[in-house]
């Protein structure tokens, strides 16, 4: 079974750190059934940091994944609900967040693989995706965060 996957900017300063992570990254890359996609506005956010770029290269697809609108427009009613349940991160700050949902939810892509549990995995933001999701008919995305790669490919 492949699995369609997003990483998140945030998990990528993670494999960094860790002194394992090239290792792990190297796995990952490695597995044809864990396709790592491409996605224009993450590689963009990793493009201030030197030291993690060569790695989201090595282990993302050759095909990038551009914006749309279509993209924008399901992330700007992911907003519009948080902000209704009470969320409280300016759009500038999570609006990147939401557009990584979105994808994963219009391209029914598997997981995203994130560390952010103040603004994209935060309750009020995971039930924004759930309802306007349910909306559209699009599945939720499951969310894994680093410690699960690790425990996939560590060994």
């Amino acid at each position: 079974m492949v699995f369609d996957v997003i990483i998140d900017s945030s998990t990528y300063g993670n494999i960094v750190k860790d002194d394992d992570g090239l290792r792990i990254a190297e796995s990952i890359a490695r597995d044809q059934n864990f396709r790592v996609h491409n996605f224009k506005v993450i590689r963009d956010e990793l493009r201030k940091a030197a030291n993690i770029l060569p790695v989201y290269d090595d282990i993302v697809t050759s095909s990038i994944i551009d914006d749309s609108n279509q993209i924008r427009k399901l992330a700007d009613e992911y907003f519009e609900e948080y902000r209704k349940i009470g969320g409280g991160v300016g759009k500038k700050k999570i609006f990147n967040d939401f557009k990584i949902v979105a994808l994963t939810s219009i391209k029914k892509f598997d997981l995203i693989v994130s560390d952010d549990e103040r603004t994209m995995k935060s309750s009020k933001a995971l039930r924004a995706y759930k309802t306007v999701n349910f909306e559209y008919n699009h599945r939720n995305p499951t969310f894994y965060s680093y410690k699960d790669l690790k425990r996939r490919y560590g060994n």
